[in-house]
């Protein structure tokens, strides 16, 4: 069975995809403590979720720029079980160049069966807007709505070197905003998921997520503000 890795820059909503598809019928939640999967919500600012997904390894490389060296890291355990019992399971990563992934130890494992998704983004002064505000990072508020200097950001310019052959699927953000988009993922990555859990993720999305979590405690909750042309963050609890 295919492990599907998910590509994307941060900011681009990734995790929220990744934390989706972890809902289908047709995967194994590798790291979910022995229950089936539940929505992963690091916090919310101004009432919006940052999803939150599980790194493959122990020092969380393929989010820093880094390759997989086994030397000084070491792969997750029940994500190396899941891939040597044949398991269909999701992945996460920001390396869009696909550089570090090239250059890491272990191919056996981490590339084993693997389906390369790239998530790109129509929008990247709302990328780097959702990554400032959903990461607690004070910036300017004229770095904050400077179109022409985020696209300019390694971060963002490096979709521009992406080689789009090396990816099996290539999917745009703004389009998975909505359950047609959703399905159309699905279909390509030969998924299904309950409309029920596509309702809640879209519902998440919108600001609802009092209505999905209902009487459970929710994550960490922020306000942003400004003071002195800067923004910063109220805890709410």
């Amino acid at each position: 069975m295919p492990q599907i890795w998910i590509f994307f820059a941060t900011g681009v909503g990734g995790d929220g995809v990744a934390n989706l598809l972890e809902h289908s019928h047709d995967v194994t939640a590798w790291a979910c403590d022995g229950v089936r999967p539940s929505w992963r919500l690091h916090r919310i600012v101004d009432d919006q979720v940052k999803f939150w997904y599980p790194p493959v390894d122990a020092n969380h490389c393929f989010r820093k720029g880094q390759w997989f060296d086994q030397q000084h890291n070491s792969l997750d355990p029940d994500y190396e079980r899941a891939i040597a019992s044949g398991h269909r399971v999701i992945a996460s990563s920001h390396d869009v160049l696909l550089y570090n992934l090239d250059r890491s130890d272990r191919q056996d494992v981490l590339c084993r069966d693997q389906i390369k998704v790239l998530i790109d983004s129509r929008d990247y002064l709302k990328c780097y807007q959702n990554s400032v505000k959903k990461n607690l990072i004070t910036v300017t508020d004229q770095e904050l709505t400077n179109r022409a200097w985020a696209e300019t950001m390694q971060v963002f310019a490096r979709y521009g070197q992406v080689d789009r052959s090396r990816y099996d699927h290539v999917f745009w953000a703004e389009d998975l905003y909505d359950e047609e988009g959703i399905q159309d993922l699905l279909a390509r990555l030969d998924l299904t998921i309950d409309p029920a859990k596509i309702a809640q993720y879209l519902h998440l999305r919108a600001g609802g997520w009092r209505d999905v979590l209902g009487a459970g405690s929710p994550p960490p909750r922020y306000q942003s503000y400004f003071d002195n042309g800067l923004i910063h963050y109220r805890s709410l609890g």
